[in-house]
């Protein structure tokens, strides 16, 4: 337990993680309490089937995206002004295709179980299959085919109950909607295999510094959350105490200890602007450049040039 909890902080792609495994567990125990009622009339099993196989997962998607702290990250990267750094796409890019997948988990969780229940898919396709493939109702001559296929996904339906036609759709249709749930899962496994194995063999650097760079704009941009958050507390915890202790007039940065000084809020937020709109370039002066000069200008991952180690 203790493994999985430091797994799960351990950094913002294992919390997304362990976001995605609580929202399948969910889909999970939400698809047991649901107590599925085909309403077996004529024209009404195939909608209420599939919108109780589709309806759930495309709400879990959309709640995916939301909870998923890429969504923002890749909204405020992609909407920005270029400014002093230019966007890259391959960051915009991995940002999108991991908020897809995390949003696409339960989802496909939710599609996979109620394949393999079956009964959504008895009810939905009930009135699409041949009844005289499986027998017939020749016992039923006065009432119509479209009534007693849609009476199928219907066991307290007294004329049917004991029909071997009606067991055998039911049946057939229960055993194809597993075999298809049993396929995709197959499918899932053998794509997510090739993907990690195959993927690197063609764009390892590119794969390697595309979600580097897609972490460092995660992480900068909490940093930049986390650093206002404190000098908003360093100011108004000195001006409040300047307040109260009648300390004086004010300047335009109150002193806060150690050489340091917190801006104003509206300045912090004249800062912030200047971030949004101007965004500075990023450098980084290896420690074997003994002669000054221009520091080296790093925009983003670059798959042609080599650095020295720093």
């Amino acid at each position: 337990m203790e493994q999985a909890i430091k797994y799960f902080q351990s950094g913002p792609e294992s919390v997304m993680n362990g976001i995605c495994l609580v929202l399948a567990i969910v889909s999970m125990q939400i698809y047991k309490m649901f107590n599925f009622t085909c309403p077996c009339l004529p024209g009404y099993n195939m909608p209420y089937g599939l919108c109780v196989m589709l309806v759930p997962p495309l709400v879990f998607f959309f709640v995916g995206i939301i909870v998923n702290q890429y969504c923002v990250s890749l909204a405020l990267e992609y909407s920005r002004p270029e400014g002093q750094r230019e966007k890259n796409r391959l960051v915009l890019r991995n940002m999108f295709q991991s908020l897809m997948l995390r949003a696409m988990v339960t989802p496909i969780v939710w599609i996979i179980i109620s394949l393999l229940d079956g009964k959504p898919a008895v009810c939905a396709f009930s009135e699409r299959v041949d009844a005289e493939q499986f027998g017939g109702f020749a016992n039923f001559s006065g009432m119509s085919t479209e009534l007693l296929l849609a009476k199928v996904p219907c066991k307290h339906f007294d004329l049917l109950r004991m029909s071997t036609t009606r067991k055998a759709i039911s049946r057939f249709l229960k055993c194809l909607s597993q075999v298809i749930g049993w396929i995709t899962v197959l499918t899932l496994i053998v794509l997510g295999a090739a993907a990690r194995v195959i993927a690197p063999l063609f764009s390892g650097p590119a794969t390697i510094q595309s979600r580097y760079w897609s972490r460092y704009s995660d992480i900068e941009e909490k940093c930049v959350h986390v650093t206002c958050v404190q000098y908003n507390h360093m100011f108004a915890e000195k001006y409040l105490k300047n307040h109260f202790e009648n300390a004086g007039a004010h300047h335009e940065a109150v002193n806060v200890g150690e050489g340091h000084q917190a801006p104003f809020p509206h300045q912090l937020m004249d800062y912030l602007d200047i971030w949004y709109n101007c965004r500075p370039p990023i450098y980084i002066r290896c420690q074997s450049e003994l002669q000054p000069g221009p520091p080296t200008e790093i925009m983003g991952p670059r798959t042609n040039e080599t650095h020295p180690n720093p």
